[in-house]
């Protein structure tokens, strides 16, 4: 995770039977790690238990559920598994070509694109559930690569969706 590990933020409970549990953990990383692999800091595994525990989807609507940098895919996967959340409706963005393919060869067909988040185009309002676990830095002299996850996010989850947050915990207090 990026340094804040597994920070958890809610919109409030959607029509999907989403109920968010109020957990946080906190992992320590070195800020320089950012930039490394093209800013890619993978969630950590043994994370990855506690943040799906965090949340209880029931009811008789599948919720849709996105990362908009999802890398190979593996945390997603795992954490829709673990939510009852099928393969159709589990849906991931990465820009890195070689992560982008092991994601596509992991969802079904049409559920991966290969984009920079930036030029991604997305319908509004389209998920009910996001894990975001972006990279943190400059992304040009007036806007950092988390607000730019942040704000695109934002406008695709419907209204009372869950969104997952992994940030640096400075960063929380400023986005």
């Amino acid at each position: 995770d990026r340094g804040g590990g597994g920070r958890t933020g809610q919109r409030g409970s959607s029509g999907a039977g989403v109920e968010p549990n109020r957990t946080d953990t906190h992992t320590p990383m070195a800020r320089l790690q950012n930039y490394i692999d093209e800013a890619y800091v993978p969630t950590q595994q043994e994370d990855i238990p506690t943040i799906a525990a965090t949340l209880k989807v029931s009811g008789d609507v599948i919720p849709a559920l996105i990362d908009p940098c999802a890398a190979d895919g593996e945390t997603l996967l795992q954490l829709a598994a673990a939510w009852g959340i099928t393969p159709e409706k589990t849906y991931g963005i990465e820009v890195n070509y070689r992560r982008h393919a092991a994601l596509a060869q992991r969802l079904p067909s049409g559920n991966s694109l290969l984009a920079d988040i930036t030029m991604a185009k997305c319908s509004t309002w389209a998920f009910d559930i996001a894990y975001v676990n972006p990279p943190y830095g400059d992304f040009s002299t007036f806007e950092r690569w988390e607000s730019t996850f942040l704000n695109w996010i934002t406008h695709r989850l419907r209204s009372g969706g869950v969104l997952y947050w992994v940030c640096l915990l400075y960063t929380s207090r400023c986005v």
